[in-house]
């Protein structure tokens, strides 16, 4: 329940009755018991009051009580007029493997291997899947390098773990490992970040003429480019698929 308007009157409520008065209790959730925080005299300050207490993170839960009295008896009769939940900690993507071996990289092409790719399909299976995309697709498109980039320590973790696996496989020190690594990812992000300047020399991309288009692409760019460039457009004809059997099926449009 979030942000629910209970059934009260509204703010300002003015008793019509002579000597009952009308407080609002602001109560608050943490450590796993209620507590009042305050009492105020107007439901609308009442509640932006309790809205604001859930900005810190202990607090949990907040409701604003809505208490009627009667000056003369003392009786008091209450009633919820708000009540809201902190919304759930969005959890953050972590790693979703961990691994005791890696393929060697030395070069760029290495880290575009299927070896490597099974790796990060092992290693990145969480991000990939929250964004719909196979390992293929986060090589060819540099939006997906900056959003990987983007969450926490996920890429040096994962060197971290490729790099002394490979340490352990005797292919030198872990450090130096994690610098050949952390070079060849940078390098992939260049790459994808220069494709995007060069999409401009690409002839117009009609997925039911697939091969013509890789015919036309090679004839614009140099021999080493070209099939990056088709796998780049490639990625961004898939991008946005809503989930896999989507994305199988245009897969399958391309190939007929």
């Amino acid at each position: 329940m979030f942000g629910r308007m209970l059934a009260g009157k509204p703010k300002d409520e003015k008793s019509p009755v002579p000597g009952r008065i009308i407080k609002y209790e602001i109560m608050v959730h943490y450590d796993k018991h209620w507590v009042i925080d305050c009492i105020m005299d107007d439901e609308e300050q009442a509640i932006m009051h309790a809205r604001a207490l859930l900005t810190d993170e202990k607090n949990d839960e907040v409701k604003v009580i809505r208490q009627r009295s009667m000056a003369a008896t003392g009786f008091t009769t209450e009633k919820p007029v708000f009540e809201q939940v902190r919304p759930p900690k969005k959890k953050e993507i972590g790693l979703s493997a961990t691994i005791n071996a890696a393929p060697p990289c030395e070069k760029l092409e290495d880290l575009f291997s299927l070896d490597a790719r099974v790796l990060m399909n092992r290693l990145f299976r969480e991000f990939l899947d929250s964004l719909v995309i196979t390992p293929t697709e986060l090589l060819h498109n540099y939006g997906y390098f900056k959003k990987l980039d983007n969450i926490g320590s996920l890429i040096s973790s994962a060197v971290y773990q490729v790099a002394q696996a490979q340490a352990n496989a005797g292919l030198g020190t872990a450090k130096d490992r994690a610098n050949v690594v952390h070079g060849l990812i940078a390098q992939a992000t260049t790459l994808a970040r220069d494709a995007l300047v060069e999409r401009k020399r690409l002839p117009p991309f009609e997925p039911e003429s697939l091969a013509e288009f890789c015919r036309r692409v090679q004839a614009r760019v140099e021999p080493h480019e070209w099939r990056y460039m088709v796998m780049m457009t490639l990625a961004n004809h898939l991008a946005g698929s809503r989930n896999w059997g989507q994305k199988l099926e245009q897969i399958v449009a391309l190939m007929g």
